[in-house]
């Protein structure tokens, strides 16, 4: 008789990749599964927080708490304190002693608390994944702990806790890597590594490949998410100057909770009246896919004057672009630049010269072979063909 297993995803987002697509084979399957849903940290602007329990994507408990606006130390201790007492209280929900159970969690507060949980309450008969999707700042001026409110003293001092947590984690938890160069970074910066296995990028494909006709007149160019600096939003600005001074006529949409304020930074008031842009604070699915699939190239000018930095994260826009058939304009940071390059999914750069060389050259049907080569690389890394070996090996891990 088989083994029978009881799934359990320990995460700040539910939808957060990859757990969003476990989560569609799972239901696709018939296999059961919990979500721990906790939210984000508390940082000051925000004095509410909830926390949800999902089984088989459907809320079973959800709990509310209003905590006043203290400093960010404060804060990160009160909702992980919340936090352990929403998980205990369900503990013995999510729990099935009948069945294997297998949490996998996703953030060092979310580990650490399943782990105590688990030592003092369960008897440790819960096996313990912890999914590593980043790594720490090696600086800790880099880390949201340190603000023009915070204590130098504490902000170092929980830097290098961090640093005291990941050693724990590496030397007594089985981890999974998203990104090698996660993995890299800890074998250098960690003696030990107890054991992990490495997973491919995981994508739903629901795509038929619709041509579309490239017209060199009517490019638009789309931005999604955090409109900061270091996101490459002014040499988008830029691009788009020398495109229009050269008599195209491109257009561009931002879709950001920062696009209705982003024209009254002093950086960006001269370009205000320069080119056609629009601009959405936020999209429903429905009328955020119809503006992909009006637009020409997906913009992700991460770190545009730093050449040689590289991601240690999967890059969510780019992935979402993919996702949506849309080709991709992005620099050598972006952790899809590889796949970029040898597949033929879009360009990159950190020259806007090369990439306004890049859009004014293509053609059409350039264009739909990109956006073709886009679907045969979706196709290969679809998640049903890809989770099932997965499991099997979280399964004996």
């Amino acid at each position: 008789m088989k083994p029978k297993y009881n799934y359990i995803f320990y995460s700040n987002q539910k939808d957060y990749n990859p757990s969003d697509v476990f989560q569609k084979f799972f239901i696709k399957n018939k296999i059961n599964f919990y979500i721990v849903e906790t939210g984000n940290y508390i940082f000051n602007k925000v004095n509410k927080t909830s926390f949800k329990l999902y089984y088989n994507n459907k809320i079973v408990k959800k709990k509310k708490f209003k905590i006043n606006n203290y400093n960010n130390f404060i804060n990160i201790f009160l909702f992980n304190f919340l936090n352990l007492i929403f998980f205990f209280k369900n503990r013995n929900l999510i729990f099935h002693r009948k069945l294997n159970n297998i949490l996998i969690a996703q953030g060092i507060g979310n580990l650490i608390i399943s782990k105590f949980i688990n030592y003092f309450f369960l008897k440790n008969k819960l096996k313990i994944i912890y999914f590593n999707g980043d790594i720490i700042p090696e600086k800790y001026n880099e880390t949201n702990l340190s603000t023009k409110h915070a204590n130098i003293f504490f902000s170092y001092f929980l830097f290098k806790l961090n640093f005291l947590f990941r050693s724990f984690i590496l030397k007594t938890t089985k981890t999974i890597y998203y990104n090698n160069r996660v993995h890299e970074w800890d074998k250098k910066n960690f003696s030990k590594i107890n054991s992990f296995i490495k997973i491919p990028y995981l994508f739903d494909v629901n795509l038929l490949l619709k041509k579309k006709k490239f017209n060199i007149n009517k490019i638009e160019l789309v931005h999604l998410g955090n409109t900061a600096k270091s996101n490459g939003i002014l040499e988008i600005f830029k691009l788009m100057e020398k495109l229009k001074y050269n008599g195209y006529s491109p257009k561009l949409t931002i879709v950001s909770s920062s696009s209705k304020t982003i024209f009254k930074k002093i950086d960006f008031k001269y370009y205000k009246r320069n080119f056609k842009v629009k601009t959405y604070n936020f999209l429903e699915e429905k009328p955020l896919k119809n503006v992909l699939n009006n637009s020409t190239f997906g913009m992700a000018l991460y770190f545009f004057s730093e050449k040689n930095r590289k991601s240690n994260v999967m890059n969510g826009k780019v992935y979402f672009y993919l996702k949506n058939n849309l080709p991709v304009i992005t620099t050598n940071y972006c952790s899809f630049a590889r796949d970029i390059n040898k597949e033929n999914l879009g360009f990159c750069s950190n020259n806007i010269d090369k990439i306004y060389n890049y859009i004014i050259g293509m053609n059409n049907r350039e264009f739909n072979k990109t956006k073709k080569n886009i679907l045969n690389f979706l196709k290969k890394n679809k998640y049903e063909l890809k989770i099932p070996k997965i499991i099997k090996r979280i399964n004996t891990f």
